[in-house]
């Protein structure tokens, strides 16, 4: 198996835009397709499982990519991403408590993830679909999942 592990990191301003933009640093190898080691563009230089709208990031989709290392709290500072699939990998520690606003589809099922359901999720007021089933999520379903009126998919 070999792994690659990521970590999220800094963010740029791209193209005189209000997109928040993250930069990514590979910490292992082999790379992802399509992906370089340091900064660059990942929507410009069309980054394997990076969805972009011109220059916004909208959607990360890395679902059985044998990825492990943790999701970093930094990851809420997406401005306008909306789906994120990191299903079927190696992924651990806990769930961050910031995540994007702006979240439809949130899949992190099949990880090594540890911990409680964050009470963030609650601040999730776009959020449809969510998947953290098969981790090691330990406690209760948040009562904040009640304010999620558009959350009609959630598999724990």
């Amino acid at each position: 198996m070999w792994e690659v592990r990521l970590r999220w990191f800094g963010h740029v301003m791209r193209r005189g835009t209000d997109a928040l933009v993250r930069r990514c640093e590979s910490l292992g190898y082999p790379l992802l397709p399509g992906w370089v080691p340091y900064g660059l563009d990942p929507c410009g230089d069309q980054w394997h499982g990076v969805l972009c709208v011109n220059s916004n990031v909208t959607g990360i989709v890395l679902n059985d990519s044998n990825l492990g290392g943790e999701l970093s709290e930094g990851i809420g500072s997406f401005a306008s991403i909306i789906q994120i699939d990191l299903s079927n990998n190696h992924i651990g520690g806990s769930i961050p408590s910031n995540l994007p606003v702006t979240l439809k589809t949130l899949s992190l099922s099949d990880n090594h993830l540890t911990g409680s359901i964050p009470d963030g999720i609650s601040s999730l007021g776009q959020l449809s679909d969510l998947s953290l089933n098969n981790n090691h999520l330990n406690g209760v379903i948040p009562d904040a999942f009640l304010q999620l009126k558009t959350l009609t998919t959630m598999y724990s």
